[in-house]
């Protein structure tokens, strides 16, 4: 699925980006905060740092929400990266999981399954582009997992 030209790389990336903030968006503005169990929260909290804890290990220079490494990246092994190889990606499912278990609707789940998918795909594109920018990075794809630490 990688795009033939430079042009269309661009498209893909900030296609795959909407969607993933919309559905953020649309699972965040239609939860019911204040009546979210405690588990749900605490589940929310947990999903959440995860995501704080991977910028604060890779740092905000080396951060990009599109697939594309920043200009000067570097390869992060350490903190959350050492089991999965996407934590902010995790993050992003878990809290949002955990706000449509605590306030669940079958529509919310559809896009929380559709945001799922599309964040499968940017992880397969973005993976990609590691792979052609650093030489270390399929030892490291082949001694950690994607998304579930020991799991996927």
């Amino acid at each position: 699925m990688i795009a033939e030209t430079k042009q269309e790389s661009k498209l893909l990336e900030y296609v795959l980006v909407i969607v993933q903030f919309a559905g953020i968006l649309l699972i965040g503005i239609t939860t019911n905060w204040e009546s979210l169990p405690l588990i749900a929260m605490l589940a929310g909290v947990i999903g959440f740092s995860l995501g704080g804890y991977a910028i604060l290990v890779m740092k905000l220079g080396n951060f990009n929400v599109l697939p594309h490494p920043v200009e000067n990246a570097e390869m992060v092994l350490h903190g959350p990266y050492r089991y999965i190889r996407h934590p902010m990606y995790t993050s992003v499912l878990l809290t949002t999981l955990a706000l449509i278990a605590g306030d669940f609707s079958a529509a919310r789940l559809v896009v929380w399954v559709l945001m799922a998918a599309d964040l499968i795909v940017k992880l397969e594109y973005e993976e990609k582009l590691l792979l052609a920018r650093f030489p270390a990075y399929e030892a490291y794809r082949q001694r950690t997992k994607r998304l579930i630490p020991f799991l996927y």
